[in-house]
């Protein structure tokens, strides 16, 4: 299954993830600053307000990558979890999340398994009610 679902970054990520040859989010470096609460890879979520709070401002605009995301199978993510674990077909899962029920965080390790779509600008305004 491919969602739509939001990622926050600094400004300075931002080229690297939309323009040239190699774009692309690169799940080996993400969690690099923010760290990795539900393992290891590039982190998305449903709810804006959640990947806002990943986002810096500058001159009063904030960016958010709005990304097509393949979520496929799921597994419940964990701090320990440098690699997705094998499903019973020993095939590896496709995405962790923070709650199987209801998931609002995403974490991907494949670099094919995104896509930017969107680079979403906002200028002061409060994103709590935009989810996808």
């Amino acid at each position: 299954m491919v969602r739509k679902l939001f990622h926050g970054t600094k400004h300075a990520a931002i080229p690297s993830i939309i323009q040239g040859v190699d774009a692309g989010f690169k799940p080996l470096l993400s969690g690099s600053r923010t760290g990795d609460i539900y393992g290891k890879g590039s982190y998305f979520s449903s709810r804006a307000n959640y990947s806002d709070t990943y986002t810096e401002s500058l001159n009063g605009i904030k960016k958010l990558i709005v990304a097509d995301v393949v979520v496929g199978s799921i597994c419940l993510g964990h701090r320990q979890m440098d690699l997705l674990p094998l499903r019973c077909d020993d095939k590896r899962y496709d995405c962790a999340v923070d709650n199987i029920a209801n998931p609002t965080i995403f974490v991907i390790q494949d670099v094919a398994a995104a896509y930017p779509s969107y680079l979403m600008s906002t200028i002061s305004c409060r994103s709590e009610n935009l989810s996808f």
